[in-house]
């Protein structure tokens, strides 16, 4: 019986990946790489931009203390996002950054041949954490558009506190608890995407994904113009289920990100029910026509109110961090 045989490839030259960003979120997702370079036969190499002095070539000595082959290019963004290298310089571009505003600029910028992926973790004050991630390659041009768009209005919104205010002894008890198990979710999110993106295949993931439960779920998104004035939250998510392109599964949750005027912002999670009716952050299950109709006023004023704690804006600002 001829025998099969594998060829390791570990000699080939790694391949490179640009990674904006070197802070809090970048360190915790370190694990990304070492996944897979663990479990694949070629290597990453990440070159770490970051603006901080000092910063990037911190984030380099902790990669290699931990196997990862990795630079260092201390610039802006502003510096770099103009000579994005091509398709063929790079594997992919990574974001782990702690504002909106550059994130935008990066996925706008960078060439549609190459994968742009990234996360931001957001706080609302008093209120939930929210785990952004976002996947565009040449099949979401489209779709990189609306998630600067909604990435340069959480910039309009967000308190500059950095990290250490959601996380740090300032940061409220349950989200430092919780952030271990978001960051290690995120992280192996993340190295999957780069298993699929390196290969060249699209990613078992939407284009841009909200995750409530610290990562154990995540959720698709879709960023809709609210300027129009629909107030009715179901009809809303009724309404951009039929323009949307990509399918939604009934019974799974998606979230619809609601650009409004006055840089506000409307987050809703709206399930597609079984029986294709679209019910509002676990509205009422009601089934009976009778039922429904008795309720119809009531549902409509509950979801417009969970909708009112979802709404950041100006005076409802965001904290944001990598």
């Amino acid at each position: 019986m001829k025998q099969r045989r594998t060829v390791g490839l570990k000699d080939r030259s790694p391949l490179p990946v640009l990674h904006f960003g070197a802070g809090r979120g970048t360190r915790l997702g370190l694990a990304a790489y070492e996944e897979f370079n663990s479990s694949s036969p070629g290597t990453l190499m990440p070159t770490f931009v970051d603006a901080q002095p000092g910063t990037a070539l911190a984030m380099v000595a902790e990669a290699r203390e931990r196997g990862i082959p990795a630079q260092a290019l201390e610039a802006r963004v502003a510096d770099v996002i103009d000579q994005l290298p091509t398709s063929e310089q790079t594997a992919c571009v990574v974001v782990a950054l702690d504002h909106g505003e550059p994130i935008a600029e990066i996925i706008e910028h960078t060439p549609p041949a190459i994968y742009v992926i990234g996360t931001l973790v957001i706080k609302i004050p008093s209120g939930p954490l929210y785990g952004l991630s976002f996947c565009l390659g040449p099949h979401d041009l489209e779709e990189r558009r609306s998630v600067a768009q909604l990435f340069r209005r959480i910039a309009a919104i967000t308190l500059p506190r950095g990290s250490s205010a959601t996380f740090g002894e300032h940061g409220e008890l349950g989200d430092r608890a919780g952030e271990p198990f978001l960051r290690a979710a995120l992280a192996h999110r993340m190295a999957g995407i780069l298993r699929k993106t390196i290969a060249r295949l699209r990613p078992e993931v939407s284009p841009l994904e909200l995750t409530v439960d610290l990562g154990e779920t995540a959720m698709p998104v879709f960023v809709v113009d609210g300027s129009d004035g629909e107030t009715d939250p179901a009809r809303l998510a009724a309404a951009t289920l039929e323009r949307v392109a990509r399918p939604v599964l009934r019974g799974e949750p998606f979230a619809i990100a609601e650009l409004l005027d006055d840089d506000m912002i409307r987050f809703h999670i709206c399930r597609l029910r079984g029986d294709g009716l679209v019910i509002v952050d676990g509205g009422s299950q009601f089934d009976a026509d009778g039922i429904e109709r008795d309720l119809v006023a009531n549902r409509a004023q509950m979801a417009l109110a969970r909708a009112e704690t979802n709404t950041l804006s100006p005076t409802r600002p965001v904290l944001t961090t990598d």
